[in-house]
């Protein structure tokens, strides 16, 4: 009988992080220009859970946030990179995966990094994105987006079989509402 809750528990909870992931998608979906750091987070946090209830514990995720981070960014930036490490980057026939996402200002913007230990890429690979035109939701499609916003900086450095070091600099964006 035990096994029965538990598993009624687990649908919850997956119901529960399907929900909170799907509303923040369609709320973004509405051609949204900017979103607060803390709604984007929600979006990453459920999709990071949603990756945790497939695949179990071959994912350690490290979350070193500055708290109370008041700041606006395009939507989808943070979740694409992280939904591409889950995607492409990481191996889940082993335990060792770990993704970390750090968070914090830095002098007059807000400095995101996301690292994982996945497959990693060539610099001939990189060079090609970095080449490309955007795809769909893609790092590529995340630089573009940020190349609207004076200021911005992004950086990916990648080694084959070691993983991957993503660092968007976004300087501080006054939301204004007419």
């Amino acid at each position: 009988m035990e096994d029965f809750f538990m598993g009624r528990k687990y649908t919850s909870d997956v119901m529960n992080y399907l929900s909170i992931y799907s509303r923040q998608k369609l709320k973004i979906f509405k051609v949204v220009a900017l979103i607060h750091v803390k709604e984007e987070l929600e979006l990453v946090f459920g999709f990071i859970e949603i990756q945790k209830m497939r695949y179990g514990d071959k994912t350690e995720v490290v979350y070193e946030i500055e708290p109370n981070i008041d700041a606006y960014i395009p939507p989808l930036i943070i979740q694409t990179i992280v939904e591409n490490a889950f995607v492409h980057a990481f191996d889940f026939s082993n335990n060792q995966n770990i993704l970390t996402l750090r968070i914090r200002r830095e002098n007059q913007g807000i400095l995101i990094e996301i690292i994982h230990n996945g497959r990693g890429n060539s610099e001939e690979i990189i060079q090609y994105i970095y080449d490309s035109k955007p795809s769909g939701i893609d790092p590529k499609s995340t630089m573009k987006i940020l190349d609207l916003i004076p200021g911005t900086n992004f950086k990916m450095a990648s080694t084959e079989g070691e993983g991957t070091v993503v660092k968007m600099m976004i300087p501080d964006v006054k939301l204004v509402i007419t």
